[in-house]
């Protein structure tokens, strides 16, 4: 259930400015129940960049990952809303990832 003030406008707030709003002022006593953080925000704190474990989380699921899913995954994350985002996307997967082309499609594979 959301509250009503996750709709502003008839605009939806995202994912992450709930999590943020919810950190800020819930003021979650010992009798809330603890929630899992985010991949993202986990990452953030065990110091890998929330990009790279992004990535690798969705290189390992297994499957061909094709260059759209992962640009599609972090969206959804968003963890990919800036050009120095995409940039850190680039140079994670530079070093990181290989892309190999089959066909018209480019899959990305772990180094």
């Amino acid at each position: 259930s959301r509250s009503d003030g996750d709709f502003a406008a008839g605009a939806r707030v995202s994912p992450a400015a709930r999590v943020a709003k919810s950190a800020r002022g819930a003021g979650a006593g010992p009798s809330a129940p603890a929630k899992a953080e985010p991949a993202s925000v986990a990452a953030a704190v065990s110091g890998a960049r929330p990009i790279e474990a992004a990535l690798r989380e969705l290189l390992r699921k297994g499957g061909k990952v094709t260059t759209k899913d992962v640009t599609k995954h972090l969206r959804k994350k968003g963890l990919l809303s800036s050009e120095d985002d995409k940039k850190e996307l680039k140079e994670t997967m530079s070093s990181i990832a290989r892309i190999r082309k089959e066909g018209n499609v480019a899959y990305v594979v772990l180094q």
